[in-house]
């Protein structure tokens, strides 16, 4: 455990770090819940941007810890290879329900969703 401040040199490495990581957000019992992608960090607040700036704050710290003791942090989503593909077969509605939600959750597409709320739940 942490018992003292990050040093500026750390904490401005961990807030330029963070900058490249990928944040989704969606609606939840009435509230808004934000993750940073590469982190797993969770947000939550009454609007968007408030979950996704809770969720950064929480992600700042997270990176901060290993860039402190020297190891790697992870590679931002848009940096990481993708060389397998999976194809689903859907109904026109079902296609069309998946958009909504990754739009809804500030998605590119349909692969980011499925990526990334998939990988979240394991």
């Amino acid at each position: 455990m942490n018992d003292r401040p990050f040093s500026a040199p750390v904490l401005a490495k961990a807030r330029k770090a963070v900058e490249d990581y990928r944040f989704s957000f969606w609606r939840e019992d009435g509230r808004f819940v934000a993750e940073c992608i590469e982190l797993d960090t969770l947000g939550v607040g009454k609007t968007s941007n408030a979950a996704v700036a809770e969720a950064r704050d929480l992600g700042i710290t997270a990176a901060a810890v290993p860039i402190e003791s020297r190891k790697r942090l992870p590679l931002p989503a848009f940096a990481q290879a993708r060389t397998v593909q999976v194809n689903t077969r859907l109904s026109p509605a079902e296609k069309r329900a998946v958009e909504d939600a990754a739009r809804s959750g500030g998605f590119c597409g349909i692969s980011d969703y499925i990526r990334i709320r998939g990988l979240a739940t394991v």
